[in-house]
């Protein structure tokens, strides 16, 4: 697909946030206003990474503790 970018790629160009920052977020405990303006990102964004929804990870991520279990 020529001139074509995949999702992939556009992720990893253009991403504002990587897998350190989403833990820093993650554990930040400002209000989710202030911390999207330090970021650069919006406050959903903060809200999904809080949430467990974005940036999921399995070490360190208290929302998903016991999903392991189920697998």
């Amino acid at each position: 697909m020529r001139g074509r970018k995949t999702a992939a790629f556009a992720r990893q160009t253009y991403a504002v946030l990587d897998a350190n920052k989403a833990e820093e977020i993650r554990l930040d405990d400002r209000p989710q206003k202030r911390i999207a303006a330090d970021y650069g990102v919006s406050q959903a964004t903060v809200s999904s990474i809080k949430r467990g929804k974005t940036w999921k990870t399995y070490d360190n991520n208290p929302f998903l503790e016991g999903y392991r279990d189920w697998e």
